[in-house]
């Protein structure tokens, strides 16, 4: 991907390795033989994640760099306490981070079709959070909420759910008094019922029951609504509103099934509501994504957590100082490990 984007822009490529998988020199070399006419647009290398003394490391620089006929500019080490947005949903942060001082055990369902797994990626930055996955073999008993996340394909992944009886652990769950939270795909599956008839894919299953545990129903008609949102909680147990700022990115419509005293609209952008939670605000929901990249609103919800194993509330942090923190690390890891000088003298060109 990133190679055509190149040859569009007829511009230079560092061609980066991951040490930690294993096979880099393999890797390094096999690619550049598959790139063709592309390999003369490669002008360096860079190993990434390496763990230990990189001078032991340095044979394998020497031979590469003699193999290929070009320039190693660094080794990147390991930097597991340094934390970042993830790229996409398939490198999150939170599958591999193990936090020794969490108190908070949050499940985050794991789906088949998931997607913008990112939408917890600020969970790394709080001090008392971990995010498990949770399949068919997890166990409930030490979960202290549960995240559903979005999903391309909520009516095949509710099927999963049932099969896998995953659907029936998330039920007793909630039965139980336990917190759940649904983020777009994830918010139709807690609904009572998914109906995709005018987003048929495949002629596969488009009708479902859901978990039932927000009274909604959603409908495809196939129309797209996407963009970026603003606005507020309007929850009545939200004594102070909080301001929202997410994503929208759906083909459906999801509405209140039945009413019910105890859900309420959640938020509400531009007028019009979004999502669903009880009284308690521990089963809720909503199909704007970046939900919890609100610092406010995270906190809000994690308390709710915390006041429910008896733990003190803690203050909102400041996510994007956090980051700017983290940033600056890494850029000063980069300057030391990797040769700027040349990669702007000799392949940028500045």
């Amino acid at each position: 991907v990133n190679m055509r984007v190149a040859r569009e822009a007829d511009v230079p490529v560092i061609l980066v390795a991951d040490v930690n998988r294993g096979g880099a020199l393999a890797s390094i070399v096999g690619t550049l033989e598959l790139l063709g006419e592309d390999r003369k647009r490669v002008k360096g290398l860079i190993f990434n994640k390496f763990q230990g003394d990189v001078a032991l490391f340095q044979n394998a620089v020497t031979w590469i760099e003699k193999k290929t006929g070009i320039k190693v500019l660094g080794v990147m080490p390991w930097l597991n306490d340094i934390m970042i947005d993830s790229e996409d949903s398939l490198s999150v942060n939170w599958k591999t981070r193990i936090n020794k001082n969490a108190k908070l055990t949050i499940g985050v369902v794991q789906l088949p079709f998931a997607t913008n797994l990112t939408d917890l990626d600020d969970f790394d930055f709080e001090p008392d959070v971990q995010l498990v996955e949770i399949d068919k073999n997890s166990s409930f008993d030490l979960l202290n909420a549960i995240i559903i996340p979005s999903t391309e394909n909520p009516v095949s992944d509710m099927t999963y759910l049932k099969e896998s009886e995953i659907a029936r652990k998330i039920i007793d769950f909630s039965k139980n008094g336990g917190i759940i939270f649904g983020i777009g795909g994830g918010y139709q599956i807690m609904g009572e019922t998914l109906d995709y008839r005018g987003f048929a894919i495949n002629d596969k299953k488009t009708e479902t029951d859901g978990l039932g545990i927000i009274p909604v129903r959603t409908v495809c008609d196939g129309e797209k609504d996407s963009g970026k949102v603003f606005g507020q909680s309007v929850h009545s147990q939200i004594k102070n509103k909080i301001p929202i700022i997410g994503n929208k990115l759906y083909f459906d419509k999801t509405e209140l099934y039945q009413k019910e005293k105890d859900f309420e609209p959640l938020f509400e952008f531009d007028g019009t509501p979004d999502g669903f939670a009880n009284q308690s605000i521990k089963i809720a929901a909503t199909s704007i994504h970046d939900i919890f990249k609100n610092d406010k609103f995270r906190n809000f919800w994690l308390n709710i957590i915390r006041r429910s194993k008896e733990l003190p509330e803690l203050e909102t942090i400041d996510m994007r100082a956090s980051k700017e923190k983290n940033y600056d690390a890494l850029a000063t890891k980069v300057k030391e490990n990797i040769d700027i000088d040349y990669v702007l003298k000799n392949i940028i060109k500045i």
